[in-house]
């Protein structure tokens, strides 16, 4: 007959897989989350390299400040 760890034991070794598992199912989620989010910000920032084309293709070589739309000239 095999010999066999005591329902205690057992209950601990279950108990710390079972939070393993937990733990390695949250970083598999966060990973997938910090996917989701480097590419949303690819795409704004394609957006947004699409805008200042535009912009620039409007105004020139210019300064807009983003707080109150002011077009300054660019130095130099």
């Amino acid at each position: 007959m095999a010999k066999k760890v005591t329902k205690k034991e057992l209950e601990s070794i279950k108990e710390a897989n079972t939070e393993l598992q937990k733990v390695v199912l949250l970083i598999g989620n966060i990973e997938l989350e910090k996917q989701n989010l480097i590419n949303k910000s690819r795409v704004e920032q394609q957006k947004l390299d699409k805008l200042k084309l535009e912009l620039q293709e409007k105004y020139g070589d210019v300064i807009i400040d983003i707080n109150t739309g002011e077009i300054k000239k660019e130095d130099g």
